[in-house]
């Protein structure tokens, strides 16, 4: 039998993409997770542990393109820092 498991209907996403200050995420989980941003190449340049109603400061990247892992969910978005 064929079925879908519950953990992949969990959605995370971010806001606003582009940025230039600050990412805000929403999803249907409500609690803590951690996330790994890395640039272009491949560097990470930001790790840090979230809850879902903090923002993440990303002032401090450079302009560019950037991925963000969510580590917990196996999740991965673009977003482009302005």
């Amino acid at each position: 039998m064929l079925g879908i498991d519950d953990n992949s209907l969990e959605t995370m996403s971010i806001y606003p993409n582009p940025t230039t200050d600050k990412l805000y995420f929403k999803s249907t989980l409500n609690e803590n997770f951690k996330v790994s941003i890395f640039d272009i190449l491949g560097k990470k340049v930001i790790e840090k542990s979230l809850n879902i109603n903090e923002a993440l400061d990303v002032t401090q990247l450079h302009t560019g393109i950037y991925i963000i892992r969510f580590d917990d969910y196996n999740n991965t978005f673009k977003f482009v820092k302005e």
